[in-house]
C-alpha cells in the first residue's frame, strides 16, 4: 500500500512475479486482510492467478481454453452460491 497525508490509502494495482507482470482485480478492493485479493497475469501462452497478500499462494496457471471456459462459467451463473 502507498500512504498519503490526511490517511488516505492507494492500493497498488499491478506488481511483477518472477518476471511477470500481474494486475489486480478491481473486484478485490477493500477485502479484509487482503483474502479476497485476486491478481492475474495474461501472456499468449497461458493466464496465471495469485494471491500476493497472503504469503506463500501458489501461482495457479491456465491455457487460453480453460480460462475462457472459466470466465464463460462465471458470467453464465455456473458457481452462484445460490444455486
Amino acid at each position: 500500500m502507498i500512504k498519503f497525508t490526511l490517511g488516505q490509502t492507494i492500493m497498488k494495482t499491478t506488481g511483477e512475479i518472477r518476471g511477470r507482470t500481474f494486475k489486480k482485480s478491481n473486484c478485490s478492493q477493500g477485502s479484509p486482510s487482503g483474502m479476497r485479493c485476486v491478481w492475474v497475469s495474461v501472456s499468449k501462452r497461458d493466464i496465471q492467478v495469485t494471491n500476493v497478500d497472503v504469503p506463500n499462494s501458489p501461482i495457479l496457471t491456465f491455457t487460453p481454453d480453460e480460462w475462457d471456459a472459466f470466465v464463460a462459467g462465471v458470467k453464465s451463473g455456473e458457481f452462484d452460491s445460490s444455486k
